[in-house]
């Protein structure tokens, strides 16, 4: 039982490095497009998904990408 534990623990913590990877990579694509404001993230947002972060403004990842093309 214990390493059956251990093991889902270390594979969520595995797949939150993937996800802290992939949103770093997320806000750096994103701050291409932003020239004025160097506090750009991206997070996920229980009600809304992957979201980018432009200061205190908030906007849907795919609607985001969609508008900066």
């Amino acid at each position: 039982m214990k390493d059956i534990i251990l093991k889902k623990i270390n594979r969520a913590a595995f797949k939150y490095s993937d996800y802290i990877a992939a949103c770093d990579k997320i806000a750096r694509e994103a701050q291409k497009h932003i020239d004025w404001s160097d506090r750009v993230s991206c997070e996920y947002y229980p009600a809304d998904g992957i979201c980018v972060e432009i200061e205190e403004h908030v906007c849907h990842a795919f609607t985001f990408f969609e508008l900066v093309e």
